[in-house]
């Protein structure tokens, strides 16, 4: 690869280090609300304090982590360098900017007044930032790949995406109903649809994807947005929101069709008899990305029962945590290592240990999903033992991205 290619690959670092940053104090604030929730005695200082949790997971945290991501890889996609970094540059301090103002106006609790017209200026600064990320990757894309330009509609879809959810939160016309957090996490997820639709069948099984499968997943992609803005302006809280979740399902089975996501690669054999490094990356991509999908098919189907029965805490909870932590968080791990490696110029090793923070995330769901059920059907009966042990599972995630970033420390020192 060329130097101009990976030059200033080195400002992908700041990006990816405050993204962090902001998902591990987004995770802490979210394990003393879990536990808060269950009735853990831990002491709170203030009840606004919960609302940085999606603030810093995924207004801050998990957009900055993508827009990195989408910043460093789509021209990587074309073989070009990233060029000017000063875009890029203004959009990180855009972003950050607008976080500082959003948590000035969450702690400034006694000003409404004020605090509107902070998170209004807040909201400007954001679109600036995404702004300028639509236009740099817009303009990447411009330029025609040698293969698979069907990844291209894929995260240009998404990148247009977060556009507009910026726009719509401008005018606040965004809310905290299911629909209004999954059109949210529409960006990522439609960003690593591109990502995966792109590498995935030559990191798993040295083949071209089924692009007509591609293309109706994002066609269902496409139409599911539609549904979940055209919710936001129409007061229905049935039929949009089951159609909306009903097409993400049908995108996210074709799209696994497209990618071959299932299938007994023929070259598995091979590769699992190859040199142990080759062999542990293989399947640590193959494990991280199979279950992560199983935990996307689990979060939307539990949106659409969600809106087709009572509406149930435990239903509205694990979908979101699903999707964020299941899917995304988890598809994230897998591709870390591979997004990291170029940045710091150094190889990273990948070890059967490093399968640790993922079984460490599958435990947590699991223990949340205990708690949820308490709560929907069993609150008040005194499982107190039940009660205490559900509320880490905020802590087990915590623990989950902190020695995730050990292991990813210590495969870079090993080499």
């Amino acid at each position: 690869m060329s130097k101009d290619l990976v030059k200033n690959n080195y400002i992908f670092l700041p990006i990816i280090i405050a993204a962090i940053i902001f998902i591990l104090i987004g995770s802490f604030v979210g394990t003393i609300w879990f536990a808060f929730i269950l009735n853990v005695n831990i002491p709170v200082f203030n009840g606004s304090v919960f609302n940085l949790h999606g603030i810093f997971q995924l207004e801050s945290g998990l957009t900055l982590l993508i827009m990195g991501i989408g910043f460093m890889i789509v021209p990587r996609f074309r073989n070009v360098s990233i060029g000017s970094i000063t875009i890029i540059k203004i959009s990180f301090l855009s972003i950050i900017l607008s976080t500082f103002l959003v948590i000035v106006s969450t702690i400034n609790i006694y000003e409404s007044v004020i605090n509107q017209r902070i998170i209004f200026i807040s909201e400007i600064f954001r679109i600036f930032g995404v702004l300028l990320f639509v236009g740099k990757i817009i303009d990447t894309l411009k330029i025609k790949p040698k293969l698979l330009r069907t990844a291209d509609y894929f995260v240009g879809f998404s990148s247009i995406c977060l556009l507009i959810i910026s726009v719509l939160n401008l005018f606040r016309l965004y809310d905290n109903s299911l629909t209004g957090i999954e059109i949210q996490l529409l960006f990522p997820i439609i960003m690593i649809f591109g990502i995966e639709y792109k590498t995935l069948p030559s990191f798993l099984g040295f083949i071209k994807p089924r692009k007509n499968f591609g293309i109706l997943s994002l066609l269902f992609l496409i139409i599911a947005f539609i549904l979940g803005i055209t919710k936001l302006f129409i007061n229905d809280n049935t039929v949009l929101p089951i159609l909306f979740n009903l097409f993400l399902i049908f995108s996210s089975i074709m799209f696994s069709i497209s990618i071959y996501l299932y299938n007994n690669y023929e070259n598995k054999k091979y590769i699992l008899q190859s040199a142990i490094d080759k062999k542990e990356r293989y399947l640590y991509t193959l494990h991280h990305t199979r279950i992560s999908f199983y935990f996307l098919y689990l979060g939307l189907f539990l949106g659409l029962l969600f809106y087709m029965f009572d509406k149930k805490i435990m239903f509205y909870d694990l979908s979101i945590h699903f999707i964020a932590i299941g899917f995304i968080g988890i598809t994230i791990a897998s591709y870390f290592p591979m997004m990291i490696a170029p940045i710091l110029g150094k190889p990273i090793i990948v070890k059967k240990i490093n399968k640790i923070p993922l079984i460490l995330i599958i435990v947590s769901l699991l223990t949340r999903t205990m708690g949820m059920v308490y709560i929907s059907y069993f609150y008040g009966n005194g499982f107190s033992i039940l009660r205490s042990l559900t509320s880490i599972s905020g802590f087990l995630i915590l623990m989950a991205i902190i020695i995730f970033i050990i292991l990813m420390y210590k495969s870079i020192k090993l080499k």
